[in-house]
């Protein structure tokens, strides 16, 4: 496996990890709620990383333009859409596991 795909499956742990347990918690204590949380509480990590990964790739990006002298360049910034559309895809999951986690505690 490629070190793209290990660190996507490790986000994906963690958002699994997280999401699971702040579900876990708000159908438990607050399911009123839930419903709003399940699209809320999944987006916190993909966000956390997109930021992240925002932020040290258009520093890189403005260290290699700097260098070259070159002109700003718009097809340079599209590693940042294939990362922006994974984790919009860990988002989705995270909200499929949310409303099974959901269904979970209401047996």
């Amino acid at each position: 496996m490629s070190g793209p795909a290990i660190f996507f499956f490790v986000v994906l742990a963690t958002q699994a990890l997280f999401t699971t347990g702040l579900m876990w918690i708000v159908a438990r204590r607050f399911p009123a709620r839930a419903r709003i949380y399940r699209f809320v509480a999944p987006a916190a990590v993909p966000l956390f990383l997109f930021g992240v990964v925002s932020i040290s790739f258009l520093s890189s990006y403005s260290e290699l333009r700097a260098a070259a002298h070159a002109d700003f360049n718009p097809k340079l910034l599209a590693p940042l859409l294939n990362i922006f559309l994974a984790y919009g895809v860990l988002w989705l999951i995270g909200v499929l596991l949310a409303s099974a986690v959901i269904r979970w505690t209401r047996r």
